[in-house]
């Protein structure tokens, strides 16, 4: 990012001029009459002046406080110092909050898989998906979504650690006949196949691929071929 201009008083960001009073949103400058936008500023939640290039600098910040709060809605902030701490001790520096959080969902993973909490497991691995976009690796993160939608086609339910085969006929760990493909995956899918100029038959084989892989892994009911068959009919705006 580029130097940021940033006014807390009705002075304009381009030219230093003042104003009669703070504009409460975007105005025009009277004086040099460049567009005038108003934000919040993250780090103090002060609303300040700033130019065009400000006000995106500023969107940006937020928009990566939010990714991480959605990141984080799986873990705990105990656990997430904690893990930090032991993090650093065993490396030397300071680890990345992505480093942080990547380390704790793949504990989770294998808590859930042991417990047969496969929606949790599902969960955890959506959450992933949502870190590796914050950090910017989009294609890594087109994959777990699809490996969600294919959990999603086998129908994941939560079994708390029960061993018992006869309860596994009542409340099998996946059931295909309760799948639901949630639209908000599914659109996010179509937007990063769109950035990444992905064409259907493409991304159906990177399905496949994923599919393949969770199917042989996890022993799901629902193969990888049916499952790309109702992704590809109920993705979201095709």
């Amino acid at each position: 990012m580029g130097e940021m201009i940033v006014k807390t008083n009705p002075i304009c960001p381009y030219c230093s001029q003042a104003l009669d009073k703070m504009p409460g949103r975007k105005k025009k400058c009277p004086h040099c009459g460049n567009n005038m936008y108003v934000r919040t500023r993250p780090v103090d939640r002060q609303r300040v002046l700033v130019t065009e290039r400000g006000a995106q600098d500023i969107d940006a910040q937020w928009a990566t406080i939010g990714a991480k709060q959605q990141a984080m809605r799986f873990v705990d902030e105990t656990e997430f110092n904690k893990e930090k701490d032991a993090l650093s001790a065993r490396s030397g520096r300071e680890p990345s909050d992505f480093d942080v959080l990547w380390t704790l969902h793949d504990k989770h993973l294998i808590e859930h898989a042991k417990m047969n909490n496969w929606g949790l497991y599902r969960n955890t691995r959506l959450a992933m998906a949502e870190l590796l976009v914050t950090d910017g690796k989009r294609r890594q993160a087109l994959d777990i979504y699809l490996e969600v939608v294919y959990l999603d086609a086998n129908g994941p339910s939560n079994i708390g650690g029960a061993t018992n085969p006869d309860l596994f006929k009542e409340l099998p760990p996946f059931n295909p006949e309760s799948a639901f493909m949630a639209p908000g995956i599914l659109a996010e899918i179509n937007m990063l196949a769109e950035e990444l100029n992905l064409p259907d038959a493409e991304l159906c084989g990177a399905f496949l691929a994923v599919g393949q892989r969770a199917c042989k892994n996890l022993k799901l009911p629902a193969s990888p071929e049916e499952g790309c068959r109702r992704f590809m009919g109920e993705r979201v705006g095709k």
